[in-house]
């Protein structure tokens, strides 16, 4: 107990011409409280005016006991003090909390737990405070929250449960969260896993938002169409095996979902095929478990294969573990960011994955039969694997990729190889990704002028689109998958 706020509050209850009664106050505060911070107690009353200040204790919160006047009724609430003054509290959906009430009872014990929902934010030009007020149709089911995910660590990196917003009096689900300045952010709305992530009001699927972060507090008011059914059923198309709960020393455990090419079980059929490994693998097949929609890759592999426009290939989607993939996909760490873990991402897939797919079916395992692919982070750690695992993998998908990613470095370690290496490469950007979009075409123009100056050449080992119209969300990648898989597996 501070000795000084005792003191203090005693001089001021003297001061009032009372006797003081002692109460505990035990105040369970959000887990992004510091745990050096001070929770003070505030009130009208004199015995307040200074704020009586909690301190954090280990498994109990934020506590404190003080001598204050019986036979009155107090009232209070809390806030966080800090360097720059302090935070009050706010009620889960941001507004002000209705002051607590207190009658003090001379020669009765008397504790006071309570909780927290949140602090107001502070103002952070560099961090500014984005707000969103999302409206949700008539059929949202009653007592079903809303959650935001995006791109950005602070919403989740992609887990469906980023920032949960909560339902105000007027029906409408708010929540804040502060992301960095002139960032810009993707997002999805889900009800808390993909099973039940945001659709238009038509039903079909609804594309990732953008929101581009500047430098003041803002709020993003949106309004949902409709959501998935839970209980939606998997749609897939061919022969999909699963390789369940892969275990790895270098990154953590995950699914691998496997399309193998038609005709594979046939009778008779002892033929090889060539792999191609994807990131992200649950958005390729399966909308149950798809993150921002799927890419349909199982019906158009299917397709092209029938139709004599593809070389039987076999897929194999390597699910991401959605708070590690910022980390797994990136060769170095960003200042802002983090990440940086793709060398151990890269150890798992040849030394770990690879070799228990090539036991399990019958794959090509040559490096010239080998390719990785994905999209955004997926697309840049996918020329990081040809450049630093070119005798693993030599066919390359790099669609939509975050070039942009710690100043371009990606870009440099192109223009430092001492020889071209034997990668065919698909690069793809869209037209309208990012914000602005020009940015991320110009980035792709960058990296296809760096690759042409060490060699590749257009139409033949490097094959370059810019995607007119095409957004930075699954639709637009599937829709274009076609091209890909032609790219590079083109028919023998």
């Amino acid at each position: 107990m501070p000795n000084r706020a005792n003191a203090l509050a005693v001089v001021l209850l003297a001061l009032a011409g009372c006797a003081s009664q002692e109460v505990a106050f035990t105040v369970l505060a959000p887990l992004d409280t510091p745990r050096d911070a001070t929770v003070v107690v505030r009130g009208e009353h004199p015995a307040f005016a200074d704020g009586l200040p909690l301190q954090y204790a280990a498994d109990a919160g934020y506590v404190g006991s003080f001598p204050l006047p019986p036979g009155q009724v107090l009232t209070f609430n809390f806030a966080l003090r800090g360097e720059d003054g302090e935070l009050p509290e706010l009620s889960h959906t941001l507004e002000p909390v209705p002051l607590r009430s207190l009658p003090i009872v001379q020669g009765q014990y008397q504790e006071v737990v309570t909780e927290v929902a949140r602090w107001a934010t502070p103002a952070d030009p560099s961090r500014p405070a984005v707000t969103f007020e999302v409206t949700v149709p008539s059929s949202h089911p009653a007592g079903s929250p809303v959650w935001v995910t995006g791109n950005l660590p602070e919403l989740g990196a992609w887990n469906p449960r980023g920032l949960r917003l909560y339902k105000r009096a007027d029906g409408k689900f708010v929540g804040q969260v502060q992301l960095p300045a002139n960032s810009t952010l993707e997002y999805a709305l889900t009800r808390g896993s993909w099973s039940t992530s945001e659709r238009l009001a038509t039903g079909e699927e609804a594309p990732n938002r953008t929101l581009a972060v500047g430098s003041e507090p803002q709020t993003a008011s949106l309004a949902v169409g409709g959501w998935l059914s839970s209980d939606k059923s998997k749609v897939l198309t061919g022969n999909i095996e699963y390789l369940r709960g892969v275990t790895s020393s270098h990154v953590a455990t995950r699914d691998v979902i496997v399309w193998l090419p038609p005709g594979y079980h046939d009778e008779g059929n002892t033929l090889r095929y060539p792999v191609l490994y994807l990131h992200d693998g649950q958005n390729l097949m399966d909308g149950s478990t798809s993150f921002a929609g799927e890419w349909h890759l199982d019906e158009v592999a299917q397709r092209l294969v029938q139709l004599g426009q593809l070389e039987p290939v076999i897929l194999v989607g390597v699910y991401n573990v959605g708070s590690d993939r910022i980390a797994d996909y990136t060769p170095v760490a960003d200042p802002q960011y983090g990440g940086g873990e793709a060398a151990a991402y890269a150890s798992f897939l040849v030394d770990e994955l690879k070799p228990q797919v090539d036991a399990a079916f019958r794959t090509r395992t040559d490096a010239a039969s080998t390719g990785v692919g994905g999209s955004s982070l997926g697309g840049l750690v996918s020329l990081y694997l040809g450049l630093t695992r070119s005798e693993t993998f030599q066919r390359l998908g790099v669609v939509s990729p975050s070039i942009w990613w710690s100043d371009r470095e990606i870009l440099g370690r192109v223009s430092a190889l001492e020889a071209k290496l034997p990668l065919r490469i698909w690069l793809d950007m869209g037209t309208q990704e990012g914000n602005p979009p020009q940015a991320n075409v110009d980035n792709a123009r960058a990296l296809r002028d760096a690759l042409l100056a060490e060699g590749w050449s257009l139409e033949q080992d490097l094959h370059y689109l810019e995607a007119p119209g095409a957004v930075h969300n699954e639709g637009s990648w599937g829709a274009r998958a076609d091209l890909i898989l032609r790219a590079l597996y083109p028919p023998p």
